[in-house]
């Protein structure tokens, strides 16, 4: 996969509001999944799915306290999209 589709991949898991809304909330600080519900208004398996792909993508990463599920943001995966755009954009494309 060369950086453009690396990029559009990363950049499409990150146009859905939801996710933004997600990274945003875990930005603040570690949450449980069950805290996430209550100020996202969405069901549990709608939020199941967005997490996945969050940490499929190594944005947000988990672990088990009990029987719950918290999440933390992946700081240097936050980081490299910084760095992806840059290189991105620091191309320099011949017609």
């Amino acid at each position: 996969m060369n950086d453009y589709e690396a990029l559009e991949n990363l950049l499409k898991v990150l146009a859905d509001k939801t996710r933004l809304k997600i990274l945003s909330r875990i930005k603040q600080g570690e949450l449980c999944a069950c805290d996430l519900l209550t100020c996202l208004n969405i069901s549990q398996p709608t939020l199941s799915h967005h997490l996945k792909i969050l940490r499929d993508h190594n944005l947000v990463k988990s672990k088990k306290i009990g029987t719950r599920t918290h999440y933390t943001l992946e700081e240097e995966a936050i980081g490299s999209v910084h760095t992806m755009i840059d290189a991105v954009m620091d191309k320099t494309i011949t017609c």
